[in-house]
């Protein structure tokens, strides 16, 4: 669905941004809210982020049990 079609207002300009999305103001059904939009294709960067925090873990638990991360404790 388009955006005009979900909310009766839908302010263009975000009110707040990060690494992962921004956020923007409108008004559903009569209240006004705040909208959380993902920056395009977040989730593969987010999953590589993941992978590498693992395979860095993994290498220096080679040196330090300390640094090896717990997995389904």
């Amino acid at each position: 669905e388009k955006i005009d079609e979900i909310f009766e207002e839908f302010d263009s300009v975000p009110i707040a941004s990060g690494s992962v999305s921004q956020v923007y103001k409108a008004k559903y059904h009569g209240r006004k809210v705040a909208v959380k939009v993902r920056h395009p294709g977040v989730d593969t960067y987010i999953e590589r982020d993941v992978e590498l925090l693992f395979m860095i873990s993994k290498i220096g638990s080679l040196f330090s049990k300390s640094l090896k991360i717990p997995i389904g404790q």
